[in-house]
């Protein structure tokens, strides 16, 4: 039985904690052991206590890599596993768990990036790209943009692929479910956005947009899910605009297949992503979408099919798309329907991690650094929860 390890010691619950827990659940699927590397009472802790993984918790800050007892001390444990891959994500996993992964003997150290931001082109992060990854899994080609752009490419040993991030497409399915009690009889259109309160996701343009809306005395609601630190200002602008019998801040929302199930458009006015998961859910649930034309939107959204791209910042011109859905019942079905089928053709997460698995099993060796190998040693019950019998 082969073991891969997933890395992740962040607390909170972003997309790369969902990508990890959906990635190890189907690597369990597929017969292998999974060992995650965790925080203790983290989201991913508290929302996998039932799941057959094997779990290991860690304790990793951003300067954890520079500690060579914590290093040794991880080693050890990921050695014992005798795992042939080591997943991460987060900038300060990459740094600790690429040095403790060589030092453990595992051979594909693999950085599953799905951040559209610059890598910083410092002296640990090019000896780490150079000389100790061994498999870069971008999820959007802006991504590998991102990360690979500012590095010399001819000095990166490791293999370099973009695979996009799958969903699944009978969880987000428009036949599971039925019109919700938010919904209460309003039959006008009804616009989505989900995602956290901040900067970056700039529901602010959203809120505006709704402004513009409003003037033209069209029939809509929208519906902002999500909680952060922008909620205060946000409910301000709202009464700023004076769109508060229009636009609601519905806070955080845990069931997002019901949530996007019973909106009619979802719209994203983030400043950059990643990768749209949430677009690709939408999509799947047979929302047409509208989005700035940044980042990888592009490589998810086709302007006029399945939704509408809109010049980044151009509020104007994002208050049109939505219009255009509004007062049209048949474009939004027939983009709703495309969009279903792009979500089938392409973003189906049992293809994408069959994918990543031929991936990361690719053979790479890297020639330097020479980093002295630890031995297994007795698996002990310190710091470790066992939920999968062997």
């Amino acid at each position: 039985m082969q073991t891969i390890i997933f890395f992740n010691s962040i607390s909170f619950w972003g997309g790369g904690e969902k990508l990890h827990l959906e990635y190890a659940e189907k690597f369990v699927e597929k017969g292998y052991r999974v060992v995650l590397f965790i925080s203790r009472n983290g989201e991913l802790d508290k929302r996998c206590p039932d799941k057959k993984f094997i779990i290991e918790y860690i304790s990793i800050g951003k300067l954890s890599f520079l500690n060579p007892v914590k290093i040794a001390s991880i080693a050890y444990r990921i050695a014992n596993y005798g795992a042939s891959a080591i997943i991460f994500s987060a900038s300060q996993d990459m740094k600790f768990a690429c040095i403790a992964g060589r030092k453990a003997g595992v051979k594909s150290l693999v950085y599953l990036r799905g951040l559209a931001v610059p890598v910083k082109n410092n002296f640990v992060n090019r000896q780490l790209f150079y000389n100790y990854i061994t498999h870069f899994a971008m999820n959007s080609l802006e991504t590998e943009r991102c990360t690979i752009g500012s590095f010399d490419r001819q000095k990166i040993q490791g293999l370099i692929q973009v695979i996009y991030h799958g969903i699944d497409l009978k969880e987000f399915n428009p036949e599971n479910f039925q019109v919700s009690n938010f919904r209460a009889g309003y039959d006008g259109v009804i616009i989505g956005n989900a995602g956290r309160l901040t900067p970056q996701k700039a529901q602010i343009d959203l809120i505006i947009a709704a402004s513009l809306l409003k003037k033209k005395n069209l029939n809509f609601k929208i519906l902002i899910a999500g909680s952060g630190d922008l909620h205060d200002e946000l409910q301000k602008a709202i009464r700023h605009y004076h769109v508060e019998d229009c636009v609601t801040l519905a806070g955080f929302i845990r069931d997002i297949p019901r949530f996007l199930s019973n909106i009619d458009v979802f719209a994203l006015t983030s400043r950059w992503e990643g990768f749209g998961f949430v677009l690709v859910e939408s999509m799947a649930l047979g929302k047409p979408v509208v989005a700035y034309n940044l980042s990888s939107n592009p490589e998810i959204v086709s302007h006029n099919q399945n939704g509408f791209l809109i010049s980044p910042g151009n509020i104007r011109e994002f208050a049109e798309g939505l219009e255009k859905l509004i007062v049209n019942q048949q474009m939004r079905l027939e983009m709703g329907k495309q969009g279903r089928t792009a979500a089938e053709n392409r973003f189906e997460i049992t293809e994408r991690v069959n994918e990543f698995e031929t991936f990361i099993h690719t053979p790479v060796e890297l020639k330097k650094p020479v980093v002295k190998k630890v031995t297994k040693q007795k698996t002990s019950d310190k710091g470790q929860r066992t939920n999968y019998q062997r």
